[in-house]
């Protein structure tokens, strides 16, 4: 068994995407010949007893932590406890006897590296609680130059990132493992760059092959907007800290394409994200009223980003062709809601529209379960095409049809076409004949709908993709 160090910064937070794609690689890569020693940083908020049956034969040394927001208020005296362990070194092998919900489970991760006022070390799974109070309250509008200044003083102190601190402590900890133990590869994984930063290091060092895993891009990412002068030494730094990567991962071909413009020497492969079997196979469904099809939503709505107006609409048009009956169709929303309810109305289907709000991602699941259909919605936007949203990883699992709104083309469309797992729309007129079909099909065979995923569902378990890293690993 060869020994294998991983870096990330995000492992730990139970349904972050981010971790579950590194929980679940470093679960299965042991079948494949290499025993990952993981190294993140540990953070007294999060509970992570769930690793110890998870991952109960994996070691998992977590590091101190100070977040940059946390260091420079504690360096102006601002009185504000820190969020860092006593320890500089905590291992937690679970071995030993060392004893929310993220409804969108996205590809894309926040990379907002330069805002002082957003705690990057909190799981998307964290949900904003709000405290009740008697009295109203008002929107202020931010003052446009205190913004600017946050923005500029991010660019200059949040570079490359805003964990940059979380270097030392990692690296020393990294290093401790690799004088003991005999490593044969290092793989890092991104958000945040820092953790690359620290396997090139010790890469170097030390001469051992590395990995970078690039889980979104660093540069030519659509959604990070720098000013020039950030970008060019975002860009330089990148060409630097890869110059000697044995090899580069993302996770969806759009990104190898853009990724292979600025590293064209470089092996660079494609390792979608995946689904944990064992995540599902106890599943039990909750009772839905017999005969109406059931359409789930569980996820974020960004503010209207993700929209669900063609389908509102297709189901209003069809109603007043006489084509469906929609009071047998039942729309239900869980989590941020928005103002769905009104939008329900303008398309005179409001009341067969159900908002929950947010319940526990196992419940989530359940209701999912439950479903005759699942509905994926993404940003209609061409900066959409090279992304691949996690959440219909979880809708291959659950085995139930999908219908996905979004923009025309790209990788998303791509996977549902391959997998055969539903329809993916961007307009009006192929969202009410697929639809159309679906009710039909739903009548005919006794309120029951088919589930028709071909084999290729198959190649997207995070057992697949952790051989696909293990192939890479054995060819360094």
């Amino acid at each position: 068994m060869k020994n294998l160090l991983l870096i990330s910064f995000y492992f730990n937070q139970k349904n972050e995407i981010a971790s579950k794609r590194l929980r679940s690689l470093s679960k299965h890569l042991p079948k494949y010949g290499w025993n990952p020693i993981v190294i993140t940083p540990h953070f007294d908020d999060i509970d992570t007893s769930f690793n110890k049956t998870e991952l109960k034969n994996i070691e998992i040394i977590e590091t101190e932590y100070v977040d940059m927001l946390d260091k420079y208020k504690s360096l102006l005296n601002f009185n504000k406890s820190k969020k860092i362990n006593d320890n500089s070194l905590k291992s937690n092998n679970n071995n030993s006897n060392n004893d929310n919900i993220d409804f969108e489970n996205d590809n894309t991760e926040s990379n907002n590296n330069i805002n002082f006022e957003n705690d990057n070390t909190k799981s998307s799974n964290d949900t904003n609680t709000k405290t009740k109070t008697k009295t109203s309250t008002t929107n202020v509008k931010p003052n446009p130059l205190i913004q600017k200044g946050i923005h500029l003083a991010g660019e200059i102190f949040a570079y490359p990132d805003g964990m940059k601190y979380w270097y030392k402590p990692g690296f020393e900890a990294s290093e401790n493992i690799i004088k003991e133990r005999k490593i044969e590869a290092i793989l890092s994984s991104s958000w945040p760059i820092s953790c690359h930063t620290i396997a090139k290091d010790l890469s170097e060092k030390y001469n051992i092959p590395w990995i970078g895993d690039l889980r979104d891009l660093w540069n030519k990412n659509p959604y990070v907007n720098h000013n020039f002068i950030r970008r060019h030494f975002e860009y330089k730094l990148e060409l630097k800290t890869f110059k000697n990567v044995s090899a580069l991962t993302v996770t969806t071909p759009l990104t190898k394409e853009i990724l292979s413009t600025i590293h064209p020497d470089k092996k660079i492969y494609t390792i979608e994200n995946g689904y944990e079997k064992s995540e599902f196979e106890n599943i039990e469904p909750v009772r839905k009223t017999k005969g109406k099809l059931n359409i789930t939503y569980a996820g974020k709505l960004y503010e209207g980003k993700r929209d669900p107006q063609i389908l509102f609409e297709a189901i209003e048009k069809l109603s007043n062709n006489n084509l469906i009956d929609k009071k047998k169709i039942e729309l239900n929303f869980y989590g941020d809601s928005g103002n769905i309810l009104e939008i329900g109305e303008k398309y005179n289907i409001k009341d067969i529209i159900n908002v929950h709000g947010f319940i526990d991602h196992n419940d989530v699941l359940k209701e999912e379960k439950s479903s005759d259909i699942l509905l994926l919605i993404s940003w209609n936007d061409p900066n959409e095409r090279i992304f691949i949203p996690g959440k219909v990883f979880e809708y291959m699992a659950l085995k139930k049809p999908v219908i996905s709104i979004g923009y025309k083309e790209g990788c998303l469309k791509d996977i549902i076409d391959q997998t055969n797992i539903g329809f993916h729309t961007d307009n009006l007129k192929s969202c009410m004949e697929g639809l159309l079909k679906y009710y039909n099909e739903f009548i005919e065979n006794d309120y029951k709908l088919e589930y028709n995923g071909n084999v290729e569902v198959n190649n997207y378990t995070t057992e697949n993709m952790a051989l696909k890293f293990a192939k890479i690993l054995d060819g360094l």
